[in-house]
């Protein structure tokens, strides 16, 4: 007798059920026996949150399936899942909703893993799936895209409609290994890769995922050295005003030009910052060299453009209003010309304390731009509280403006709110005339994007300052103007 349930495994040893793959209800299964027994054992392994077997009834069953996939010359895959937004629903709802999420996935993992997987909560906030009876190692790409598809799903969590995002990661019998030992390790590795690149990512390893963990390692060390040597640089990316062709603001952007290499994007280099906790040191640094910068420029009609400085989510805090004190004070830069720009997802961890903060930076004078506005949570009933100054238009709302019926409608009444609570709203990511046009027939009157101008080091700022882009849009205006009045003559 098992006593832990009290049911009789009828001719075999408890060792010899535990190879049994778990699939409870599958009628793939030989017989109603193996059934029973694959049950019961998935029942020692059973997460009471989850509801799924842990993690540590894996090992059986893979090798299960694989010796099944040497006999019929198939593949068997791991796809490995983290959860991205497990820790914000926590701070925002408290443990019980983030629970509630952990349990949403573990359902949708039964229904869209597909009957024959097997599916075990890994813990904290990952999930692992195995697949059986695949034609070729790259058949588990379907099924990884269909469960991301899934999660992806919005759903309701205290009134609020939320976006679940998750990253995967995939390794296959036989290319990958064949043990359980490593194809964990390589679909992990394939895993953290896809978390890298953001949120909805699929990596699939290869021979090059050990190299690619090798040049993390590589990375972090030599970040490190940049960060406290100088080693990075900051190009600066202009704004324009609609209404006359201005320059109305300009961007620091970082950027890592290493000496041993080719560039390294932002998007690799930021969040790996903030996995090192040098995020502070090298935001710090982003705003003490570009108010210095900023401090030198001249405009033609005396009205120099806004500075704009991207501020991480885990610069939020008490510490920062003296980090933007120091910054203004050492470059004698004007506060008001100063626009620090936080992410919409950012305030969901604490809303009250990051109001706190944000209300201390505005003391300060400085003004504050809600970044990628529009796609994460929604902060709609939160813009009467926060103290921004400027909407920013996020570039994926932009970028589908002119096939996207609902992406057009999004930007129409993010534009026509931000006049009516008079927060200016400025469209990034602009690179095709027909979206100019648009934004500008919907009264979006600040845009920015590689249409009219790309980043730019420091030097290159004053020449942009003057940009010609404004005297020809102006000069094409009045040739249209005249034009049409010849016309009615």
């Amino acid at each position: 007798m098992d006593r832990s349930s009290g049911v009789q495994i009828l001719g075999r040893s408890k060792a010899a059920a535990r190879s049994i793959p778990y699939r409870a209800g599958y009628p793939s299964l030989a017989t109603a026996e193996h059934r029973a027994q694959a049950a019961l054992i998935a029942g020692e392994y059973h997460d009471a949150l989850s509801g799924l077997p842990g993690l540590d009834y894996l090992p059986g069953s893979l090798r299960c399936l694989i010796t099944q996939a040497r006999r019929s010359h198939q593949a068997v895959a791991l796809i490995a899942l983290n959860i991205d937004e497990y820790r914000p629903v926590c701070e925002a709802f408290g443990r019980t909703e983030g629970n509630r999420l952990i349990k949403r996935v573990a359902s949708i993992l039964r229904t869209a893993a597909g009957p024959e997987a097997i599916a075990v909560f890994a813990g904290g906030t990952s999930f692992v799936v195995a697949l059986s009876g695949l034609a070729s190692t790259v058949a588990a790409s379907a099924p990884a895209q269909r469960i991301l598809a899934a999660i992806a799903q919005p759903y309701d969590v205290a009134g609020q409609e939320l976006q679940m995002m998750a990253c995967a990661g995939i390794s296959s019998f036989p290319n990958d290994g064949d043990d359980y030992e490593t194809l964990l390790r390589n679909c992990t590795a394939a895993m953290h890769e896809a978390m890298a690149e953001g949120p909805g990512a699929i990596r699939t390893h290869s021979g090059n995922v050990a190299l690619d963990a090798k040049r993390r390692l590589r990375l972090r060390a030599d970040l490190s050295r940049a960060i406290a040597n100088n080693g990075l640089a900051l190009h600066y990316q202009p704004q324009f005003d609609l209404c006359d062709g201005r320059v109305s603001g300009v961007e620091a952007l970082a950027r890592w030009f290493p000496s041993n290499g080719r560039a390294i994007e932002p998007r690799v280099f930021i969040p790996l910052a903030e996995q090192m906790g040098t995020i502070g040191a090298l935001g710090a640094w982003v705003l003490q060299e570009a108010c210095k910068g900023a401090a030198t420029w001249q405009a033609a009609d005396d009205s120099p453009p806004i500075l704009c400085v991207n501020v991480s989510t885990r610069q939020i805090d008490k510490s920062m209003c003296a980090v933007i004190r120091h910054a203004i004070e050492r470059a004698q830069f004007p506060p008001q010309r100063l626009e620090l720009e936080i992410t919409e997802g950012s305030l969901q961890g604490n809303l009250d304390r990051a109001l706190a903060c944000l209300a201390e930076w505005k003391a300060l004078g400085v003004r504050i731009a809600l970044d990628d506005f529009g796609t994460g949570f929604s902060s709609m009933s939160h813009l009467s509280r926060l103290p921004v100054d400027r909407l920013k238009l996020d570039k994926s709302l932009v970028y589908g403006l002119a096939t996207n019926r609902r992406n057009a409608a999004i930007v129409r009444s993010i534009i026509a709110l931000g006049k009516e609570l008079d927060i200016g709203v400025i469209a990034e990511g602009v690179e095709t005339e027909e979206q100019l046009q648009l934004l500008e027939d919907f009264g979006c009157t600040q845009v920015q994007g590689y249409l009219l101008a790309r980043p730019v080091p420091l030097a290159a700022v004053q020449g942009l300052l003057s940009s010609r882009w404004g005297m020809r849009r102006s000069h094409a205006r009045a040739l249209d103007a005249d034009t049409q009045r010849l016309e009615a003559l």
